[in-house]
């Protein structure tokens, strides 16, 4: 019989894809220090070019694509 834990590595990797994107949402609702001044190069000119709200915004949005894509891997079968 088919279960929703049959195949426990993709619980794992979907558990730990919910947990980075509500960690995303966390750091962009709360605005943690260490997360919205990011010390890569990258992640602080896209926070330049877009403000510290666009910033908050970016990573609301792809901390909830985390939490889908996780539910994807939990519960399709």
């Amino acid at each position: 019989m088919d279960t929703l834990f049959d195949d426990p590595s993709g619980n794992i990797i979907g558990w730990i894809c919910v947990l980075t994107g509500a960690f995303a949402i966390c750091g962009a609702v709360f605005q943690w220090d260490f997360f919205m001044n990011p010390s890569n190069q990258t992640s602080r000119a896209l926070r330049d070019f877009l403000g510290a709200s666009g910033y908050r915004i970016i990573q609301t949005v792809l901390g909830t694509a985390m939490i889908a894509l996780g539910c994807l891997l939990n519960f399709s079968q």
